[in-house]
């Protein structure tokens, strides 16, 4: 199995060679890596017909992007964990797309879920990638909360606030980004975080359970304190851009959880700003999200890259950095209320 491994990854490095791509630049070691090969069991609440459904969409790569909440519980569902990852700093090309002994998870392919390709980032609307992915194992309603879950989170809309001392599944999930470097390494942390709150059938919107008896996740959260801390003392900082009709707040920070923030400083439609890296995303409560898409109209003929999920209520800027200046982006906003 092992020297299968590794004349699959080499395999799949060729492929990837030929297109002229060049996606080597985040790829870690596909056998030494930490959590390249992490040992994940499979959560016993799986039922055995959706077992059998996921034995067949067993992977031998998975590539991503970014591994976001959607991204990862996406890939828990395929059982991820049982191949190699090859984190991509762009959409994977298309002889990638149209292998379908290749999983690719929210990094190009809309729509065509059966090369086994989970986006939701192109021009038609559809479904998140966790959602994608549990309709093709056969929609299993022990997962339906879950997939929700990750869905509402996915397409920013306004979620219940949790009650006081609850932990929710987002909020460990950004601690745990916190406390791995590589993107490889937070996926599959990633994975295995989401498997335990599988395993453990915790409602992902209060999973206090696990720090109190699991040392990792408990790291995971006092690196989410320390976050929590760093963005309270930024508070002060925030912006009103707008108040009618709607109430815009802005936020410069290099750490996230700024909308989190912004909303519950009243905000319905929140700005993040990372100059360093010249990133901006634009998130929008629920009743306010053609705003946001109507900014997106405005700024993606002014710069190619600009986008986020069709349907969905948070936009960002190209992956790599914007070239705008902010006071275009915010201009394009406030043409956009």
């Amino acid at each position: 199995v092992y020297f299968q491994h590794i004349i699959v990854w080499y395999r799949f490095c060729f492929e990837v060679h030929q297109t002229g791509t060049e996606h080597a630049d985040q790829v870690p070691s596909p056998i030494f890596s930490k959590y390249s090969r992490i040992s994940c069991p499979p959560p016993t609440s799986v039922r055995k017909t959706e077992q059998e459904e996921l034995s067949t969409m067993k992977r031998n790569v998975v590539c991503f992007i970014k591994p976001d909440l959607d991204t990862v519980v996406a890939g828990s569902l395929l059982r991820a964990e049982e191949a190699l990852m090859w984190p991509l700093s762009h959409e994977a090309p298309e002889r990638v797309l149209a292998n379908t002994g290749i999983l690719c998870l929210e990094c190009g392919g809309s729509g065509r879920i059966q090369e086994k390709n989970f986006d939701h980032h192109g021009s038609q609307i559809l479904a998140c990638a966790t959602e994608q992915a549990w309709h093709a194992i056969g929609a299993p309603q022990d997962l339906s909360i879950l997939v929700k879950y990750t869905a509402a989170v996915d397409t920013g809309y306004t979620r219940n606030a949790p009650a006081e001392g609850t932990l929710t599944l987002s909020a460990l999930f950004s601690g745990m980004r916190l406390c791995h470097a590589t993107l490889a390494a937070q996926f599959g942390a990633g994975l295995h975080l989401v498997s335990c709150v599988r395993i453990q059938h915790l409602d992902p919107n209060d999973i206090g359970w696990l720090p109190r008896h699991n040392s990792l996740a408990r790291r995971y959260e006092q690196a989410r304190q320390a976050m929590h801390l760093r963005l309270e003392a930024l508070s002060s900082k925030a912006v009103t851009i707008a108040s009618t009709p709607c109430k815009v707040m802005m936020l410069t920070a290099e750490i996230p959880g700024v909308h989190g923030l912004l909303r519950k400083m009243g905000a319905d439609i929140s700005l993040a700003w990372n100059p360093r890296r010249r990133q901006c995303t634009i998130a929008a409560a629920s009743g306010f999200a053609h705003k946001v898409h109507t900014a997106l109209a405005l700024l993606s003929p002014r710069e190619p890259g600009w986008g986020g999920p069709a349907g969905g209520g948070i936009i960002g800027s190209p992956r790599g950095g914007t070239r705008l200046s902010l006071a275009d982006i915010l201009a394009c906003l406030r043409a956009a209320l």
